[in-house]
C-alpha cells in the first residue's frame, strides 16, 4: 500500500508533463498548418495555369493536404482555437459543421455583392468582374469538387438575377482574370492595341 501511494505522485508528474507536451505539440502543429495554409494560398495565386499540381508534387504535399491547410487559413482560424478544438481534423469538422445550409461561410457575400455591382451598372467595368472572379476563386478553392462549387453558385443565387444571367464562360473568364492579373493585363493591352489599329 505504501509503495502505491509513493508511486501516485510520480505518475501525476509524468501525466502532467505528457499532457503539457501534447498541448504544446498540438499548438505547434496548428501554427505550422496555418502558416502552411497562408503560404499555399499565396503560392497558388502565383502559380501559372496548370502549374499548381506540379508545384505541390515538387513540394511533396498531396493536394488534399494543401486544401485542408488552405481551408484552415481561409476560415480565419487561430492556432489556439485549432489546439482548443483538438487539432486540425477536429477543426475541419468544426468548420464543416458550422457551414450555413446555403453556401460556404467564407465570404459568399463578396461574390453576391460583386454580382450585384455588375448588375447595377458595373457590367462593363473591369473592377466589377475582377471582384466577382476573385470571390468565385476563393469559393472554388474551398469547395471539394466542381459539383460542390456549382451547387454553391446556385444556392447563393450567383447564376444571375432577372433576365441577365452570368454564363459559365463569363464566370470562367472572371475567375481567370482575377487569378492571373498579369496575363489578363497583357491580354487587355493587346486587345486595346488591336482596336486602335
Amino acid at each position: 500500500m505504501n509503495t502505491q501511494s509513493n508511486r501516485l505522485p510520480i505518475l501525476q508528474g509524468q501525466i502532467t508533463d505528457l499532457h503539457r507536451d501534447v498541448l504544446d505539440h498540438t499548438a505547434t502543429a496548428a501554427e505550422k498548418a496555418l502558416a502552411a495554409g497562408a503560404a499555399l494560398v499565396e503560392a497558388k495565386a502565383l502559380c501559372g495555369h496548370g502549374a499548381w499540381g506540379v508545384f505541390l508534387a515538387d513540394a511533396g504535399i498531396p493536394e488534399r493536404t494543401a486544401q485542408r491547410y488552405m481551408q484552415l487559413h481561409r476560415a480565419g482560424m487561430k492556432s489556439a482555437t485549432v489546439a482548443d478544438l483538438g487539432g486540425i481534423a477536429a477543426s475541419e469538422r468544426f468548420i464543416a459543421e458550422h457551414r450555413p445550409k446555403h453556401g460556404l461561410p467564407w465570404r459568399p457575400d463578396a461574390a453576391a455583392q460583386a454580382w450585384l455591382n455588375i448588375r447595377a451598372g458595373e457590367e462593363n467595368t473591369i473592377q466589377g468582374w475582377l471582384a466577382f472572379g476573385a470571390a468565385l476563386n476563393e469559393a472554388r478553392d474551398l469547395c471539394g469538387s466542381d459539383t460542390e462549387f456549382e451547387k454553391w453558385i446556385v444556392d447563393n443565387g450567383l447564376r444571375g438575377v432577372g433576365k441577365r444571367k452570368v454564363t459559365r464562360e463569363e464566370r470562367t473568364a472572371a475567375m481567370w482574370a482575377a487569378r492571373e492579373p498579369e496575363q489578363f493585363d497583357t491580354a487587355r493591352a493587346e486587345f486595346e492595341r488591336g482596336r486602335m489599329q
